[in-house]
């Protein structure tokens, strides 16, 4: 079986354009029978992102060989708007 489990420390976020960054923490449990490796990939609702913009940065970038029932917090910090006014 392959699978995971994932939990968002806040369903909402308030970030206002040029002032203090958003933070989130997402948490992601293996509740495979192997090891697995995890990755975070956001995109915006709504609309296409530049990929030249850096709008958020997440630590760790990438999470490797967690293994069964292993859990892993990522920080996902917003540093700017995901789509050009937004």
């Amino acid at each position: 079986m392959e699978a995971i489990s994932m939990l968002i420390s806040h369903k909402d976020i308030t970030y206002k354009p040029g002032g203090t960054p958003a933070q989130f923490k997402v948490t992601v449990v293996n509740e495979s029978d192997r090891f697995a490796s995890f990755q975070l990939d956001i995109t915006p609702a709504g609309g296409e992102q530049s990929q030249d913009r850096l709008w958020y940065s997440i630590s760790p970038e990438v999470s490797t060989k967690n293994p069964p029932g292993d859990a892993v917090e990522f920080t996902v910090t917003i540093l700017d708007t995901p789509i050009m006014g937004f």
